[in-house]
């Protein structure tokens, strides 16, 4: 079994990813990982490890981190929560374009779910099939998977889920030239964010899809209306952007406007 922080470390890193300092709180949970040694982070310490990093750009530590919190949530029996983390590190090598990976990992989730109830964890796991098959091309079959991750986060009330899905519906739609209809689902679902009804993840990863599909179409007022919109979500929650891409076409955005702050 693993290890809690002792308590004085985990309420800092804990404050710390409240208040979304995620540099502070990759420090504290880095350095209270080194100090423990192997196994003396709890799997989900691990998860808020991984999340630091991710946000700080350290994606390889971020995957790293959250191997190790699969393997000890395997090990624990909690076989659940296992696919749902083996569901995230489908996405990350999806993102870092290391598919043999990502196919891995989507078989683990798809095979730790296999006989047991239904639960979120099924969602996540179509939409990242859905993710994986839209990469590949295969846009139907990413659809389809859209439309089952969607009826989990109704069923299940997860927003995050439920707002994710949509988002990859609108993008397969517009893939399949369904511009119109696939552009008003994409505004649906950054709506969400725009509430604050999201994780920051979830919420970042949203925007940056719907800017990016705007501005791939070259709807560029669609993509600075959303874009101001982004801006105002990171201010209120105290972010100061979604790693990669969705910087880029922030940086971009802001340059056609004449804007440099």
């Amino acid at each position: 079994m693993a290890h809690v922080l002792d308590q004085p470390a985990a309420d800092a890193a804990r404050a710390a990813l409240d208040r979304h300092d995620w540099q502070e709180a990759y420090d504290a949970l880095a350095a209270a990982d080194a100090a423990s040694g192997p196994g003396g982070l709890s799997p989900h310490e691990l998860e808020l490890l991984a999340d630091s990093a991710w946000w700080v750009g350290k994606l390889g530590e971020s995957i790293e981190a959250r191997e190790r919190a699969f393997a000890a949530y395997l090990k624990d029996g909690e076989q659940e929560r296992a696919a749902g983390v083996a569901a995230r590190l489908t996405a990350d090598n999806l993102v870092r374009a290391t598919h043999p990976q990502a196919t891995a990992w989507l078989r683990k989730a798809e095979r730790l779910l296999q006989g047991r109830p239904e639960s979120p964890a099924n969602g996540w796991v179509a939409l990242t099939r859905g993710m994986k098959a839209f990469f590949e091309g295969d846009v139907a079959a990413a659809l389809a998977d859209s439309s089952i991750a969607q009826e989990f986060g109704v069923r299940y009330g997860d927003a995050d889920l439920e707002a994710m899905a949509l988002n990859a519906e609108g993008r397969c739609l517009i893939a399949m030239g369904k511009v119109d209809d696939g552009m008003a689902i994409l505004d649906e679902a950054a709506i969400s964010a725009v509430t604050g009804e999201l994780q920051p993840w979830t919420a970042g990863g949203v925007y940056c899809a719907t800017i990016g599909a705007c501005a791939a179409l070259g709807d560029w007022e669609r993509a600075l209306h959303w874009t101001d919109a982004q801006d105002r979500w990171c201010r209120r929650e105290q972010i100061t952007g979604f790693p990669g891409m969705c910087r880029l076409h922030r940086a971009e955005l802001k340059r056609i406007r004449g804007s440099w702050l």
